[in-house]
């Protein structure tokens, strides 16, 4: 029997656009194959997906979205190194990050929360 595809399994459905300086990157880490997360860490000089994923939840800096960028452009079949993306990425690049499933809607109150039910 082969071994699970953890990156099929429910448990990592992980998909983000990841807006840097108006361009949209979908990153979605079902595509993530383990030659990408092994040419991200020899190009990178050492960066891990995990630890790039942990940062990112944390304020990443501008390498750790250039790795995302890279990954989600490689998942996407472009032919490009981590050096070409990240030579774009700046102290001043605006960057947006955006996870799907996230309530956006944050101000609406639940049904069941008291503040809802006061405003009824």
């Amino acid at each position: 029997m082969p071994p699970r595809d953890l990156r099929r399994s429910g448990a990592t459905d992980i998909v983000m656009t990841i807006t840097v300086d108006g361009v949209p990157y979908r990153f979605d880490l079902s595509n993530i194959t383990a030659k990408m997360e092994l040419d991200l860490y020899q190009q990178s000089g050492g960066l891990r997906l995990t630890k790039v994923m942990e940062e990112l939840q944390d304020g990443a800096t501008g390498f750790h979205i250039a790795a995302m960028v890279y990954l989600a452009r490689r998942s996407e079949g472009d032919d490009i190194t981590f050096d070409e993306v990240a030579e774009h990425m700046g102290i001043a690049s605006e960057v947006d990050v955006h996870v799907e499933g996230e309530d956006d809607d944050d101000d609406t109150p639940e049904a069941d929360r008291p503040e809802a039910i006061a405003a009824n």
